[in-house]
């Protein structure tokens, strides 16, 4: 384990701003970013590196679904992944508009340079 501290505001919002600075301290070829309140299965980052091994896939993201709610923020917080996040991915997948939720995100750190970095907002998550 490595302590990353973040400096400066390289990107354009604190969430960014993290992802740049612990990208550039990242040793290995792929990045897995899960937002705090993501809780993932214990194979989760066996499944996105097999994933990431085809030739032609240099990102991978999950449909996300909210479960196992106690309280009344949980409730709503899964209340709007269910009626209106879910839904309105999976509809724009089904016409053929690929999406990238970023509350679960795994991406070779070459693709990512590729598409200019977390910093540039365009065609990368952020």
């Amino acid at each position: 384990m490595r302590l990353v501290l973040q400096e400066g505001e390289p990107g354009h919002n604190p969430k960014v701003n993290q992802l740049i600075t612990l990208t550039r301290a990242a040793r290995y070829d792929v990045i897995a970013a899960i937002d705090s309140n993501v809780r993932i299965r214990p194979n989760y980052l066996r499944e996105v590196a097999a994933v990431l091994e085809q030739p032609r896939v240099g990102l991978a993201t999950h449909m996300i679904a909210g479960i196992g709610e106690k309280r009344l923020g949980a409730i709503l917080d899964n209340l709007t992944l269910a009626s209106f996040v879910a839904p309105g991915v999976a509809g724009v997948e089904s016409i053929g508009i690929e999406q990238i939720v970023g509350k679960s995100i795994a991406v070779k750190k070459s693709v990512l340079q590729s598409l200019g970095g977390w910093q540039t907002g365009e065609g990368c998550p952020g």
